[in-house]
């Protein structure tokens, strides 16, 4: 879902882990996706950035009549 914020998605698995399990534990969810979103999410984001950023390609310019330059 690209329309919630990847903090507001690890707040709520926190928040529902609170009512199960250890203290620890959470700790440790919070961990794990943190991770996650810092390694797999972000990197993606940036490449699609990179790649907005990046100027278009000019066409080759050939040399007429065959000469070389």
């Amino acid at each position: 879902m690209d329309d919630v914020p990847n903090a507001a998605a690890i707040n709520e698995a926190v928040e529902l882990a609170k009512g199960y399990e250890e203290p620890e534990t959470v700790a440790f969810i919070n961990g794990v996706l943190g991770s996650f979103v810092r390694g797999e999410v972000e990197p993606e984001a940036e490449a699609e950035e990179a790649s907005a950023e990046a100027p278009a390609d000019e066409p080759e310019q050939t040399p007429e009549n065959g000469a070389e330059a």
